[in-house]
């Protein structure tokens, strides 16, 4: 049932005239989810700010801090980045650096620092916020989630060694709960950092740990994206036929499994190699198909905006005779196999 905003202004307008002061904060901070769940983080933000200055003039410091945080991310999203931090800051300060308040105030100066593109700042925050959590005693998932996202900051930050280490750490949390899907996702990410590192043996080890579980849990999904991640280090080791094996085993696993960005990325990755290996008819045939099974999937016009472009750019290393030839042979050898 849609919330009426009329109904929360009444209610607000009611609890200002009885004068009961958490009355009022409630009223604010029901205003403000709702303004938020409409993206009107401006209007939000003054409801969290004068909630946070009741619960000040309470001395109720931990409500404090709560607003402070919401209202801090809220701040960010509103595109105010040094109200974000201010805000952030001052709710650590008043919960004392413990705690659940604490880990998310942590959190959200990481995200601010990201969004200021200080990506080693944002890492260092996560850091911090981990410890906290782990000092809290957060439950294992949503611990292992704050490790991928610390996970995704280091890699930003050009470290994806120390990425790697947060994402074993995020892993054995994942086992822990145990949460079977979460841990073989962690796993791929883990692989995918690994091989950012350029540290290929240990992405290769991983890769079969996660591809025995995937089989057990039949996940078409992880199956994908692990050939994707085979291609690219046989690719790395100087072997484009491997390569292109294993894009071509993704591309069908990420067709079975629905799995639009798999997908697309082996079928360019077929593309690509398929090129390099000279063999121009399946480089076209790939996007060729690939344009109309996208377009199937998600719409004619996403077909056309994905592999538009990448059949230009084949237009532009063969020449237009050449790729023309070779679209044509394409046209002729399918109206054969349909009978026409």
């Amino acid at each position: 049932m849609a919330t009426d905003p009329g109904r929360l202004d009444s209610d607000l307008a009611r609890a200002r005239i009885q004068g009961d002061p958490r009355q009022v904060t409630r009223a604010l901070r029901t205003r403000a989810e709702h303004l938020l769940s409409q993206l009107q983080f401006a209007a939000a933000l003054v409801d969290l700010d004068e909630a946070a200055r009741i619960h000040q003039d309470q001395g109720q410091t931990g409500e404090q801090a709560r607003c402070l945080h919401l209202a801090a991310t809220t701040s960010r999203l509103a595109g105010d980045l040094d109200g974000a931090q201010t805000r952030a800051t001052v709710a650590i300060q008043l919960v004392e650096d413990t705690g659940p308040v604490a880990v998310s105030a942590w959190t959200e100066l990481g995200e601010t620092a990201f969004a200021r593109a200080d990506n080693l700042l944002a890492a260092q925050r996560y850091d911090t916020a981990v410890e906290r959590a782990t000092a809290a005693g957060m439950l294992p998932v949503p611990l292992a989630e704050l490790q991928r996202r610390r996970a995704q900051v280091w890699a930003a930050a050009g470290q994806p060694v120390r990425a790697a280490s947060a994402l074993v750490a995020a892993k054995a949390l994942a086992e822990e709960a145990p949460d079977p899907a979460l841990a073989l996702r962690i796993k791929i990410e883990e692989a995918g950092a690994w091989l950012g590192a350029d540290q290929l043996d240990h992405a290769e080890l991983v890769i079969e740990d996660a591809g025995r579980d995937a089989g057990r849990l039949q996940d078409d999904m992880a199956l994908a994206d692990l050939e994707l991640l085979r291609s690219t280090i046989a690719l790395r080791r100087g072997d484009p036929a491997a390569a292109l094996a294993a894009a071509r085993s993704a591309r069908a696993l990420a067709l079975s499994a629905v799995h639009p960005v798999a997908y697309t990325a082996a079928a360019v990755a077929m593309s690509e190699l398929a090129d390099h290996l000279g063999d121009r008819a399946l480089a076209y045939e790939t996007l060729a198909v690939g344009w109309a099974t996208l377009g199937d999937l998600l719409g004619k016009d996403v077909g056309k905006s994905t592999f538009g472009p990448k059949l230009q750019e084949l237009v532009g290393r063969w020449g237009e005779p050449e790729f023309v030839r070779v679209r044509d042979a394409y046209s002729a050898r399918r109206r054969a196999e349909l009978g026409g």
